[in-house]
C-alpha cells in the first residue's frame, strides 16, 4: 500500500503534461489457445453477448474512482454494472488481524480477514440479480488486490460461483514471491495470499479467468530524471517500481504496471486447469490513475494511462465477452 501512494503522489506532483500518451502495443501470452489481435479493436459487444458485471475495488478504492470505466462497460454494452460499495474506512476492519497470533505466523486465512470486503460483495451481487435477475451470468472484475479477493470471494461462495461466467484481473499481484526468498519469507500478505490461490487451485471447476496486466513500467532508475516526451518523471516512477517488484518477484528490474510485475500478474492453476487462464500484457499501461484520499481521490494525469484510460479499456474490454 505505502508504495502504491508514494508512485502515485509522485507521479501527480511531477507530472506538467496534460497530452496522451500513444496507444500501447499489445502483447498477449495465453496459457492455452493464442491469435493475434488487433491494436484498434474498439470496446463494443452485443447487449446479448455481455454480462452484468461486479467491480471489485483496489485497497481504499471506491465506486467513484470507477465512475469513467462504469461507464466504459456501460457502452460496450454491459447491461449493469456494480462496484463493491467500499469506503476509504472499510479498511480499518482488518487492524485487528494484525493483533493475532495468525498475522505473526504469516497464517492469515479470507475468512474472517476478508469479510468485510466479502459483504461488500454479497451486496454488489443482489443488486445485479435485482436488475437482471437471479439466474443471471456474472462476469467479476477486480482491481490490483481486487483480483484476488474476488478470487477469495468465489471460493467461498459457490453458489455465486456456479453463475459466474468468467473472471478478470487487472493489475492484480496473483501469484505469491517466490518460495525460498526473503520475500517469501516476508509475505506482504501474513499469509492471505498463499492460502487464497491454495484454495483456488484445489477447486474442482474455476470460472474462464483474464489476467490484464500493464508493461508501463520498467524497475530501476533510468535517465533522465525529467521525460520531455511523456511529461513526466519516469526515473522516479522506475525507483518506485523497482521497490515495489522486488518484494513480488524478487526482481527489481522486472517490467510491469508500477507496481505489480508482469511475472506476479497470471493466476497460477496447473494441470488442465491452465487451458482456462489468459494473460494480456498492454503497453504503456500503469497500476492506477487516482490516489485515494480521506476525501475524494486525487486524479493523476492523463498522461499516466491505466487500466481505465480509454486507449487501454479499448483493448482489454472486448475480451469480457470471448468466454
Amino acid at each position: 500500500m505505502k508504495a502504491r501512494l508514494t508512485l502515485a503522489l509522485m507521479v501527480a506532483l511531477c507530472s506538467r503534461s496534460a497530452a496522451l500518451l500513444p496507444a500501447g502495443r499489445l502483447h498477449r501470452r495465453h496459457l492455452g489457445h493464442h491469435r493475434h489481435l488487433g491494436h484498434h479493436r474498439r470496446a463494443t459487444v452485443t447487449a446479448a453477448t455481455a454480462n452484468p458485471v461486479i467491480v471489485c475495488p483496489a485497497q481504499f478504492g471506491t465506486a467513484e474512482d470507477y465512475e469513467g470505466l462504469t461507464a466504459t462497460l456501460k457502452a460496450a454494452g454491459h447491461p449493469a454494472v456494480a462496484v463493491c460499495g467500499l469506503t476509504r474506512f472499510s479498511w480499518l476492519r482488518i487492524v485487528p488481524n494484525v493483533f493475532t497470533e495468525a498475522f505473526i505466523k504469516g497464517e492469515l486465512r479470507a475468512t474472517p480477514t476478508l469479510d468485510f470486503f466479502f459483504e461488500a460483495i454479497d451486496e454488489a451481487v443482489e443488486k445485479v440479480r435485482r436488475e437482471c435477475g437471479e439466474d443471471t451470468e456474472i462476469t467479476f472484475l477486480g482491481h490490483s488486490i481486487g483480483g484476488w479477493v474476488m478470487r477469495a470471494y468465489l471460493t467461498e461462495r459457490p453458489e455465486v460461483r456456479a453463475k459466474t461466467s468468467n473472471i478478470c484481473s487487472l493489475g492484480s499481484p496473483n501469484r505469491s514471491p517466490p518460495s525460498g526468498t526473503v520475500w517469501a519469507e516476508i509475505d506482504q500478505t501474513r499469509g492471505l495470499l498463499k492460502s487464497v490461490n491454495s484454495g483456488w487451485q484445489e477447486l474442482d471447476a474455476r470460472p474462464p479467468t483474464l489476467c490484464v496486466i500493464g508493461r508501463g513500467t520498467q524497475g530501476g532508475l533510468r535517465l533522465p530524471i525529467w521525460d520531455d516526451e511523456v511529461g513526466r518523471s519516469t526515473a522516479l516512477e522506475g525507483v518506485v517500481a523497482a521497490s515495489s517488484y522486488l518484494a513480488l518477484c524478487g526482481n527489481a528490474f522486472a517490467v510491469g504496471d508500477g507496481l505489480i510485475p508482469v511475472e506476479a500478474a497470471t493466476v497460477e492453476v496447473g494441470g488442465d486447469g491452465a487451458a482456462g487462464v489468459k494473460t494480456l500484457e498492454i503497453e504503456d499501461c500503469n497500476h492506477s490513475g487516482f490516489v485515494p484520499t480521506p476525501g475524494a481521490s486525487l486524479l493523476l494525469p492523463e498522461t499516466y494511462l491505466w487500466y481505465g484510460s480509454p486507449t487501454i479499456t479499448a483493448q482489454w474490454v472486448p475480451h469480457l465477452s470471448e468466454f
